[in-house]
C-alpha cells in the first residue's frame, strides 16, 4: 500500500500495488486515451475489464498524481 499525501490538500490518497503498476504503465506511455487506459487496466488486473473512471477523477484531483487534458478534435 502506498500513500500519496500532497501538500495542498488535507487528505491523502491510498494506492494499491496494482494502482502503482497502472500508474507506471501510464507514465511509460506518456499519454493514454480511454481505450488504451482500459487495455492497460486489463493487463494489470489479468482479465478483460474496463477502468472505473471515478478512480481517474480522484487521481487527477490530487495535484500532480495525474494530469487530465481535454480531448482534442482533429479536422482533415
Amino acid at each position: 500500500m502506498y500513500l500519496f499525501n500532497p501538500k495542498r490538500f488535507k487528505g491523502s490518497l491510498s494506492l494499491t500495488e496494482k494502482d502503482m503498476t497502472l500508474l507506471q504503465l501510464i507514465c511509460r506511455f506518456g499519454f493514454v486515451n480511454d481505450s488504451q487506459l482500459d487495455m492497460l487496466y486489463s493487463v494489470v488486473q489479468h482479465y478483460p475489464t474496463r477502468f472505473f473512471h471515478p478512480i481517474l477523477l480522484k487521481w487527477t484531483q490530487y495535484s500532480g498524481l495525474l494530469q487530465k487534458t481535454e480531448e482534442t478534435t482533429y479536422y482533415y
